[in-house]
């Protein structure tokens, strides 16, 4: 990509039309990467396919919910991002956050949704518990008592 700093890109992950574009501008242009590769939200799988690629250096947010929007939604996977040595950066909020405070919050996220995954695993095993003797009980009611 042309647009890389020592071969690797940066990317923006914001919508060109959108309100925080300016902000996101103004933050490439005072870092100096002008030349940043721009993808909408609804872009994500590509982005996330070309950070595991490892051809990518940073990825720019308009700011801190941005990615944790995508990352709690499951379709950033964080640690991975981190693993491949990928910068994250905020073009406007606080200056949030060290990389230890995303390695901290890739971790959380993978505990959150381990527990979710449990818990959707014990709640279709008790839906089909139900099904099973609600289905079972409809069987016993048309055919009658047995020995009647």
């Amino acid at each position: 990509m042309s647009n890389a700093t020592g071969g690797r890109a940066i990317l923006v992950l914001c919508e060109r039309t959108a309100p925080a574009a300016a902000k996101v501008e103004a933050w490439l242009r005072d870092a100096g990467l002008s030349a940043a590769t721009w993808y909408a939200p609804q872009d994500v799988d590509n982005v996330d396919r070309l950070v595991r690629e490892g051809g990518v250096r940073a990825v720019v947010f308009p700011d801190a919910p941005a990615l944790l929007c995508e990352v709690w939604a499951g379709r950033i996977p964080l640690a991975r991002w981190l693993a491949a040595e990928t910068q994250v950066h905020f073009a406007s909020g606080p200056p949030f956050p060290e990389e230890h405070w995303l390695r901290a919050l890739a971790d959380s996220q993978a505990r959150w949704r381990r527990i979710y995954r449990r818990r959707q695993v014990i709640g279709g095993l008790a839906l089909s518990l139900v099904a099973l003797v609600a289905a079972y009980a409809l069987v016993w009611l048309a055919n009658g008592p047995a020995g009647t």
